[in-house]
């Protein structure tokens, strides 16, 4: 509608515009049940604030058929149910525990204690009461309550999250917002959270990051010391000491590791002393990102500025599609009343075969011109033989491509392929492995973030086919709770998404691309190894980066013995931890 209104004006309401647009009818109703299931599930573990009002329901009244109860009565029965939910007056309570319930239409249902037994007490957003051992600890009758169905065809408790969230799935090939969900119900609040909420996406960032140090000559297995740092800022504001989530000090720890891990102080160390943050600013432009999200201090490393979920997912897209830079659209088309076409969208889109080799421009055909009317029987001649296999490029075949809006390069194929070869292992093995474990796909990239005082939550995952990203928050920007992180808020939405927007697809990632090899390596020193060693791994780099260095048998790890670290590590110990 926002962008209707920008084209056509408050005539968009009266000339019977026909809109197609971009959103996938099946994903957009996964987004919409995944994210509603998420924040139904997230106000579970804070607490049950209570009944929404009580109605006076005498033993004489429920003596009677609920259709004749007067108009008054129900009255609080017939407000809007938002999210799906359903609203009912507590009728009876039994001794088993279990509840009968009354709709406005009438119908009953039986609640049972397995849908009300969460129900701690609300005490603030930080705090609960203790479980209930008794319904009576929770309800009475004539509260008039929400209640939702289960998958095992029965009801539970429920209530309006205080929480929001906003989901964006995006097609990787030409950026269509195939899903956009932008908050847990639209009639009760209009607010979009996927394109206008702007908020810290903390280490959901940090994929960006990594790859402008890949940039920069480092490697998946360049090895940044995970130790204290302090900066002295002014824009800032003050002396900044961030630290890791865990409160702990690595030493010595490969890219890779780092990320999977998602440690705060190599990503701040990588950004400061082995990218600089104007080589940082300067690449993670080509993701689409503005100057709000692009900080230029220190805390950019670990996701400090603002960045929507659109903003987001067009960037994780980018990875996931081999580097090419793809804009995010969802209208398609536009027609008149008469069925004129008013605007037919031109997305510009991956080609690998636009591209001139070792070019980052696509491809102007009219060069071609000349050459190839000189050439195209003898071409004839060899797609003949060819046939099954040939597949023409821009070079060979510039015809074929004269109406393509080829997408450019981005960022080159190997720094794409790199940094998601690094998300796949934050999948595999660290705090993205849930969506391994409940999705059993292979092919899946993605990146946890959580922002200071855990305000934010966030997951972004991807393979070759979609990209979507899933935020959850407070509109007033207060903190979301004890143990609300990405992994525990954010990513169980998007596994919930991709469960249904996946479903009987095929496993699908970007292959490998030229220019890429893999190489073994000492798992301490990040270094080749010797044939003799057995402390090793494979690690792949691009074919001209495989790190050339002495040979050690190991990093010294400074935080062995050593009194000034301590030290410092003890000075630290009562930091908050800004990301």
């Amino acid at each position: 509608r926002r962008e209707m209104l920008k084209r056509y004006g408050e005539d968009t309401y009266t000339a019977g515009y026909q809109v197609v647009t971009s959103l996938d009818s099946r994903m957009q109703k996964a987004s919409n049940y995944a994210l509603r299931n998420g924040l139904l599930e997230f106000t579970r573990r804070r607490g049950y604030r209570g009944p929404l009002s009580k109605i006076d329901l005498s033993e004489e009244l429920l003596s009677l058929p609920p259709k004749t109860w007067p108009l008054e009565t129900l009255e609080p029965l017939n407000q809007y149910a938002p999210g799906g939910l359903s609203l009912a007056v507590v009728a009876e309570i039994f001794e088993n525990n279990n509840v009968k319930i009354i709709f406005q239409d009438g119908g009953d249902e039986i609640l049972p204690w397995s849908g009300l037994s969460w129900a701690s007490s609300f005490i603030d957003r930080e705090n609960r009461g203790p479980s209930p051992k008794s319904v009576k600890e929770i309800l009475a009758i004539g509260d008039v309550i929400y209640v939702m169905p289960t998958t095992n065809g029965t009801w539970a408790l429920a209530q309006i999250p205080d929480a929001q969230a906003a989901l964006v799935s995006m097609d990787p090939y030409d950026g269509a917002i195939a899903a956009l969900t932008g908050g847990f119900d639209y009639t009760t609040s209009k607010f979009n959270r996927a394109r206008q909420a702007y908020r810290q996406p903390g280490s959901a960032f940090k994929p960006f990051i990594y790859s402008a140090a890949l940039e920069h000559g480092n490697t998946t297995a360049t090895v940044v010391l995970d130790a204290p740092v302090v900066i002295s800022s002014a824009e800032l504001e003050a002396i900044w000491r961030p630290i890791n989530y865990s409160g702990r000090f690595y030493g010595p720890t490969r890219m890779r590791e780092a990320l999977v891990r998602s440690m705060n102080l190599v990503s701040v160390r990588l950004l400061l002393f082995e990218t600089g943050i104007r080589n940082a600013v300067k690449h993670i432009k080509n993701f689409g990102f503005n100057d709000a999200t692009l900080i230029k201090n220190g805390s950019l490393a670990l996701g400090g500025g603002d960045a929507s979920v659109l903003d987001m997912a067009q960037g994780y897209a980018i990875i996931a599609n081999g580097g090419y830079g793809i804009k995010p659209y969802i209208i398609n088309s536009i027609f008149s009343s008469k069925g004129e076409t008013l605007y037919q969208a031109k997305p510009a889109v991956v080609c690998h075969e636009c591209l001139e080799k070792g070019s980052e421009k696509p491809i102007i055909v009219e060069e071609f011109a000349a050459e190839r009317a000189l050439n195209r029987e003898m071409m004839l001649e060899e797609i003949a033989n060819v046939v099954d296999s040939y597949r023409p490029t821009a070079i060979d075949a510039p015809e074929l491509f004269e109406h393509i809006n080829a997408a450019p390069q981005s960022i080159t194929p190997q720094n794409a392929y790199l940094v998601q070869d690094m998300m796949r292992d934050v999948v595999r093995r660290g705090t993205g492995i849930r969506a391994r474990r409940e999705l059993g796909r292979s092919d899946l990239s993605g990146k946890t973030g959580t922002s200071n005082d855990r305000r934010d939550a966030w997951f972004g995952g991807f393979n070759a086919d979609i990209a979507a990203v899933v935020w959850v928050g407070y509109d007033d920007s207060q903190p979301l709770g004890p143990k609300e992180e990405g992994s525990r808020t954010a990513l169980p939405i998007w596994i919930e998404f991709a469960r249904i927007a996946l479903e009987n697809i095929p496993e699908h990632q970007m292959p490998m691309p030229e220019g890429i090899v893999s190489v073994r390596i000492n798992k301490e020193t990040g270094c080749p190894a010797r044939a003799s060693q057995s402390n090793v791994i494979f690690e792949v780099f691009r074919e001209n980066n495989v790190p050339q260095c002495e040979q050690f048998d190991e990093i010294a790890d400074p935080f062995n013995n050593a009194a000034e670290a301590d030290s410092t590590s003890k000075k630290d110990n009562g930091s908050e931890s800004l990301f």
